[in-house]
């Protein structure tokens, strides 16, 4: 199919890509392109199924622009690392050694309903729950910390007309010092909720925040104490 960024978005497998947004949307997974790995992207979709040589996407991609090959290469290995591709089992960009790449996931039309902006359409208040962190003078506590995240998470999701990022995406955070806004943007979500954990003696202290994620900024904190023998009573 033709998929230039005049043709609107297009689904590339589980993806969609919104050329003229510089974005790729999955479920509740936002990533932002810069524009030369857009057009690299689209470039290999226009010939899906085909192999393009390196010469090629040069030419074409980069104008020539006296661009090194290895800058070809940073750029795919950059696109697959945002598509969870692996150049070792491809499911979406293939190499083809000494010749260039070959587009091997499937390029269709948007399923019905889904175009630019389909993403942020959604009105319904969201939310992610990150991973505790563990201030525990031993750092002993992880496993707390990750089960304290996941009860919060299957409990809110429980709640009609809220949707709540899966553990799977929010864990992906996980020892990262991401810019709460940031977060949003990617999981397209409207409320981050964190918080960390910490023990003294025979006492527990939980600490949580909601932030908004569009301008980062508090909207509740809560500190809870409870002793450390009810350490899965605080769970609940």
């Amino acid at each position: 199919m033709d998929a230039s960024p005049a043709h609107g978005a297009f689904s590339l497998g589980d993806w969609l890509v919104e050329p003229s947004l510089n974005r790729l949307t999955r479920a509740d997974e936002v990533r932002h392109l810069r524009s030369r790995l857009m057009d690299l992207l689209v470039y290999l979709a226009q010939h899906a199924g085909r192999v393009v040589t390196k010469d090629q996407l040069l030419e074409d991609v980069w104008h020539q622009r006296f661009v090194a090959e290895s800058v070809l290469s940073r750029s795919v290995a950059e696109l697959r690392q945002l598509l969870g591709d692996e150049a070792r089992h491809p499911r979406v960009i293939e190499t083809i050694p000494k010749r260039g790449y070959r587009l091997v996931a499937t390029v269709a039309e948007p399923a019905r309903g889904a175009s630019a902006g389909s993403a942020g359409a959604d009105a319904r208040p969201s939310i992610v729950v990150l991973p505790f962190l563990d201030l525990a003078p031993a750092r002993d506590h992880e496993y707390f910390c990750d089960g304290l995240a996941e009860e919060l998470t299957n409990g809110l999701a429980h709640l009609r007309g809220l949707r709540v990022v899966a553990r799977t995406s929010a864990f992906a955070f996980k020892g990262k010092a991401a810019d709460v806004r940031d977060i949003g943007r990617q999981l397209n979500v409207r409320a981050v909720l964190e918080g960390s954990v910490q023990h003294s003696d025979d006492n527990v202290r939980v600490t949580a925040q909601l932030v908004d994620a569009s301008d980062g900024c508090h909207v509740w904190s809560g500190r809870f104490d409870r002793p450390a023998r009810d350490i899965f009573a605080i769970e609940d």
